[in-house]
């Protein structure tokens, strides 16, 4: 199959004192370029937009190029019945037409795809759709899983296509009684996910001195994004414990969702209360190395295990996983569900789980003050590490006369992001 890449646009901006960005001695002149640079960037923003809304380029000229006129508009509302997360949202997710040709659309290199997010409501346009029939997925944080529409779906050169009402009825066991995660196949909402999974000191060099003796969670108790670290690396046991007002229903099945954002040589094992539930092994073509790539997600993976609901007792109970050497993997979502129980699971979005303050309890977001341990000093640095400030224990970190921006603070061994906004 022939495949067009492009065209592609590049767009050079240029502004006087843009070069001194770059020049950390002088706080005033600084500011002054870091705003130039932000002028910058807002205007290639607005360059960007004018070209997606010029797309398809109408100068272009290929048998393989449609202009719009040999393109269709497919639209639609998603909505989400999920009747163990009434609250389930349809906005936010991803929503996309591709080939349904027995490749996971994410490994489908030589075929066009269109995909866009969903609306408040979880209204769609997908625009400029290349005539064809095709398949509708959807996934995102609404719920685990991906959707899959039960029919082809055909589109024509000129035509505007409604599917009307389109709703995902998610695979469930029973209701939920904890979720770590949010499932958008991306590990961002956890510790070290937001950001600097980008430094190879947060990915590896700090990995066995913060977690070589595993984690432990605490539902109810622990927060995804100051607990959960967005990586597990190499040999680990990691542990989440929960709490069960009940035991639950006689003769009902359990099930455990595993979302991997990534993963390469993982072989994660779950036991429960100490009996082994799980022995997962993802396929090879669902594997990355987003870690040692230094990105919060790669390919996708996910899968679920059913298991006897009489291994999860009233009272305390662990969920114990376990992995091997010479691998990683990066979370996405981890959710247990199980009948009478009496744990009662209301959900949570990316907007209250995620800035809470800025996904992570030593970073912070607003304020012009950071407050160290007491007992390291503290150096404010600038993404690239070059040190701008510093503050001896027990003192602060005074960012009131920096530009708005990202910085770092490390304090003793361990690095944090200081996103610093007016």
């Amino acid at each position: 199959m022939r495949k067009i890449y492009g065209p592609f646009f590049v767009y050079l901006n240029q502004g006087a004192g843009a070069g001194a960005v770059y020049n950390y001695a002088n706080t005033a002149s600084h500011a002054a370029a870091l705003a130039q640079a932000d002028s910058l960037f807002h205007d290639a923003q607005n360059q960007s937009a004018a070209e997606q809304s010029a797309w398809p380029y109408t100068w272009f000229n290929d048998t393989g190029y449609k202009q719009q006129a040999g393109r269709a508009t497919v639209t639609g509302t998603f909505a989400i019945n999920d009747t163990g997360l009434r609250n389930a949202s349809p906005a936010n997710m991803w929503i996309g037409l591709a080939p349904d040709n027995g490749i996971d659309f994410q490994f489908q290199f030589f075929t066009y795809e269109f995909w866009v997010k969903t609306g408040a409501g979880g209204t769609f346009t997908i625009p400029h759709v290349l005539p064809g029939t095709y398949a509708l997925y959807a996934f995102g944080p609404g719920d685990v899983g991906t959707f899959k529409y039960p029919t082809d779906i055909t589109v024509a050169a000129g035509q505007s296509l409604n599917l009307g009402t389109v709703t995902w009825t998610p695979p469930r066991t029973a209701s939920t009684i904890w979720q770590i995660g949010i499932p958008d196949r991306d590990s961002h909402e956890f510790l070290n996910g937001d950001s600097l999974y980008m430094y190879w000191q947060t990915s590896y060099i700090n990995y066995t001195p913060d977690f070589g003796t595993g984690i432990t969670y605490t539902v109810g108790t622990s927060v995804d994004a100051t607990t959960w670290n967005y990586s597990m690396m190499n040999a680990q046991t990691w542990k989440v414990n929960f709490t069960l007002p009940k035991a639950p229903t006689a003769g009902t099945n359990a099930r455990l969702y595993v979302g991997l954002a990534s993963s390469l040589g993982s072989n994660p094992q779950f036991s429960l209360n100490g009996t082994l539930i799980g022995n997962l092994k993802p396929p090879t073509l669902d594997q990355s190395d987003a870690v040692i790539r230094m990105g919060s997600q790669g390919a996708f993976w996910d899968t679920a295990v059913i298991f006897n609901a009489n291994l999860l007792k009233a009272g305390a109970n662990t969920l114990t996983i376990t992995q091997g050497a010479n691998a990683t993997l990066e979370w996405d979502c981890l959710r247990m569900e199980a009948a009478g129980t009496g744990m009662v699971y209301t959900g949570v979005t990316n907007e209250n789980r995620s800035f809470a303050p800025d996904r992570r309890a030593n970073s912070w977001r607003g304020t012009s003050l950071v407050q160290g341990d007491g007992i390291h000093g503290m150096d404010l640095m600038r993404p690239d590490g070059r040190i701008i400030a510093h503050a001896d224990p027990g003192q602060t970190l005074n960012l009131s006369r920096l530009a708005h921006g990202v910085y770092l603070v490390r304090c003793g061994a361990r690095v944090f992001p200081v996103s610093w906004t007016r």
